[in-house]
């Protein structure tokens, strides 16, 4: 198991266009500052989106996997 350092919950509904400037934004600020581990989760309850949001968070979690 590894230990957590940061951990960040996102609601959204229909908002892929954020999501795509946020979540990377976060992963490179955090891991500026640890780049050393850079054990941080994501969490997002994505509220059943239209927009394609749930495609958009499957393909980035199968890239930092």
């Amino acid at each position: 198991m590894v230990n957590i350092d940061l951990s960040i919950v996102i609601p959204t509904y229909n908002r892929r266009r954020y999501l795509e400037e946020l979540i990377p934004n976060i992963l490179e600020e955090y891991c500026k500052v640890d780049h050393q581990s850079c054990r941080i989760e994501i969490v997002v309850n994505d509220n059943a989106s239209t927009d394609g949001s749930e495609n958009y968070l499957k393909g980035y979690a199968k890239k930092t996997n």
